[in-house]
């Protein structure tokens, strides 16, 4: 089997702080699965979401079948756990798990079929978080009991005319930020050092030009990426090119403006 992808840390996890539960995480799982499971059936394979809820590593990962034909996204209980980490950015983790196997160009070198880690980050909430974020009324309840702030409302207003896409805008963008700070925190236990402001209006540092970096980058660049995804007003039906940079993304030769891919990992000579 080709094993291949994501793992974030390998720590243990306290079932005390549990944020969310086991039926919220298989629940979840079920709704990406069944969203999901028909666009790889269409490209010839079978999609295979699993969860081990037992599991108490903080890890998520990608692979394929030796024969391609079932694509798999692992997720460990220990990730859903996370002491911060609440359902929505339980999605965007699978959401960008999910990435790899369908967010097309660019991929990695080495492995034909899997897309950088930027771009399972961009699919997140370029396409899934909008297919998974469907319900308009849950949205409207979901983004009213939401901290969120003025730059995010604008950004998403500016983006979109739909009062319902604004919404879902702003829970992708705020389930994203979900997804980074719960990771944030647990990665500086390790060192035991400050946190670093991460936030929607600081763009990180600028990737070398002419070049597309493919592994993970700093949460900074993360949240980046996720929020332009929001903000791309793409169809979510137009198709991904596995080869072609420009399909069903927003990206400056098209002509757009919000919503491209940060240059702080996709800095192409556009």
């Amino acid at each position: 089997m080709k094993a291949l992808g994501l793992i974030i840390l390998l720590l243990s996890t306290n079932f005390t702080f549990a944020a969310i539960s086991k039926k919220e995480f298989e629940t979840t799982i079920s709704k990406v699965q069944n969203e999901f499971a028909q666009d790889v059936q269409e490209m010839g394979a079978k999609l295979a979401i699993l969860g081990n809820w037992s599991n108490s590593t903080i890890n998520a990962h990608t692979s394929r079948s030796t024969d391609s034909k079932i694509w798999k996204v692992h997720a460990n209980g220990g990730f859903a756990r996370l002491k911060f980490l609440n359902q929505d950015g339980f999605t965007i983790l699978l959401c960008h798990e999910l990435g790899h196997h369908l967010g097309g160009y660019p991929k990695v070198k080495k492995h034909s079929w899997l897309s950088v880690e930027g771009q399972a980050d961009y699919f997140a909430t370029l396409k899934c978080s909008k297919r998974i974020f469907s319900d308009s009324i849950e949205n409207s309840k979901v983004v009213s009991n939401l901290k969120v702030s003025k730059f995010v409302t604008d950004k998403c207003t500016e983006a979109y005319a739909n009062v319902d896409e604004v919404n879902v805008c702003i829970r992708s963008a705020m389930a994203s930020k979900n997804l980074i700070e719960a990771t944030n925190i647990e990665v500086n236990k390790i060192y035991n050092e400050p946190l670093p402001r991460i936030e929607f209006d600081i763009n990180d540092r600028p990737y070398a030009k002419g070049h597309i970096y493919q592994a993970h980058s700093e949460l900074q660049c993360r949240l980046n990426t996720l929020f332009n995804g929001s903000l791309c007003n793409k169809d979510v039906k137009n198709s991904l090119s596995d080869t072609e940079e420009s399909s069903g993304n927003c990206s400056l030769s098209q002509g757009d403006i919000l919503g491209v891919r940060p240059n702080c990992w996709y800095y192409p000579n556009e």
